[in-house]
């Protein structure tokens, strides 16, 4: 891999602990139709139970006993510059190396996701969706738009998930619907730390684990950015209450409040006083702590018996940093071999404070081009902060009264 490794502490006790509890916490009497422990775990506590990332030496031991697809074979034999040619050759070219290429699809999304998988089909790709037997994908099959469906309980906890659908994918080619797996990838974001555990154990191209875990852990993206001498905003983990004082002064105000394992927007908010950040902090705890998913959403319990009780492996850890003032952006980053082929900003309302909700976008964007180049090299860089070398990423960014700043990287 192109990216530099970054020692990050990241304090795994914890994490192992919820690792542990992270299996099948389910409310008495419940209902069990779509509920998904793997869901819960990757909303909440990502990366839930998943195994640890493989050490390098590990992952070239699997390499070294696969043979190489049909596809990838022939990729290997053609020169790079030929195969990155911005023309209608190299078009072309890509066109045909991918046309009959079997790809997996690790779940579908919402039902608006179904464009994606026409225009698979339209390049001629053999698609092989994975998801839960009750999937709306599964009809893609009747429709000849995907060649293989295969059902797996997603209700499950995410390492049995992810053995199953290992154990699916390496038999991929035996019935001549599909050939071997020459990708594996994902149209949901929540499934991305799977995904990357997929490709690894397969060998295939995908974004290392470490760097999406860095990623989904908001604490462990500011430490990866203070390694590579980045901007980064004052920050405190806050571990407990008897932390919310201490992080406060390191700190000050304003401030953000975020729960550090991202549970959508839960928990965000700009808090300007010791009073607010206290009483905010315990709101926090007290939402995170009465959390239940219910057919994929993640709501509060509302004592209907309904859901997948999150409170047993919710992270609790709670991230307090510097407010960032300024212009928020998206910078949507495409990246292959270290360097970034693609990066186009669009910009955001106004956001609605406390919670900071957006209210509209533009693009491309309206700001004078040199914030742009400015915006564009930190989000990149921060992509690559992460260790990531290739991928597509969606970065949220900030340019405040002293430059470009970071919010989060989302790995897609």
């Amino acid at each position: 891999a192109a990216g530099s490794t970054i020692a990050l502490d990241i304090q795994e006790a914890p994490r192992l602990e919820r690792q542990a509890s992270a299996r099948d916490e389910v409310l008495p009497g419940m209902k069990p139709e779509g509920l998904s422990t793997f869901q819960v775990e990757q909303l909440v506590a990502s990366p839930g139970c998943l195994p640890r990332p493989l050490a390098p030496y590990e992952r070239e031991q699997i390499i070294r006993k696969l043979l190489p697809t049909a596809t990838h074979e022939m990729l290997s034999r053609i020169p790079r510059h030929l195969v990155e040619a911005r023309s209608l050759e190299g078009q072309t070219l890509r066109r045909r190396l991918v046309n009959g290429a079997t790809v997996v699809f690790f779940t579908a999304g919402y039902a608006g996701k179904r464009f994606v998988f026409e225009r698979a089909a339209q390049l001629g790709i053999r698609s092989v969706v994975i998801e839960h037997p009750d999937s709306w994908a599964r009809g893609l099959v009747d429709e000849g738009i995907i060649s293989k469906f295969i059902p797996i309980d997603m209700s499950q906890s995410s390492d049995l998930v992810l053995k199953e659908a290992l154990q699916a994918i390496k038999s991929l080619g035996s019935d001549g619907l599909t050939g071997e797996a020459d990708a594996v990838l994902s149209v949901v974001e929540l499934s991305i730390p799977l995904v990357a555990r997929l490709c690894e154990q397969l060998g295939l191209p995908g974004p290392k684990p470490s760097a999406v875990d860095s990623a989904r852990d908001k604490h462990a993206t500011r430490a990866a950015l203070r390694a590579a001498g980045l901007p980064t905003p004052r920050n405190f983990l806050i571990h407990s209450e008897a932390e919310v004082m201490k992080a406060a002064q390191h700190v000050g105000y304003p401030a953000v409040l975020k729960p550090v394992s991202g549970a959508a927007s839960l928990g965000v908010k700009k808090v300007e006083s010791e009073a607010e950040l206290l009483a905010n902090y315990r709101q926090v705890i007290s939402e995170l702590s009465s959390l239940v998913v219910v057919s994929g959403a993640l709501v509060q319990n509302d004592g209907s018996g309904q859901g997948v009780a999150a409170d047993r492996v919710v992270n609790m850890e709670v991230l307090l940093e510097q407010y960032l003032d300024g212009t928020e952006v998206d910078i949507d980053i495409v990246m292959s071999e270290g360097e970034w082929r693609y990066a186009g900003i669009t910009d955001n309302g106004p956001t609605v404070e406390p919670w900071f909700n957006e209210t509209w976008g533009c693009c491309p964007s309206l700001l004078p081009l040199e914030k742009q180049r400015e915006l564009k090299e930190l989000g990149v860089a921060c992509v690559k902060a992460l260790g990531f070398d290739g991928g597509v990423f969606h970065v949220e960014c900030k340019y405040t009264s002293t430059g470009p700043q970071l919010i989060e990287v989302n790995a897609r």
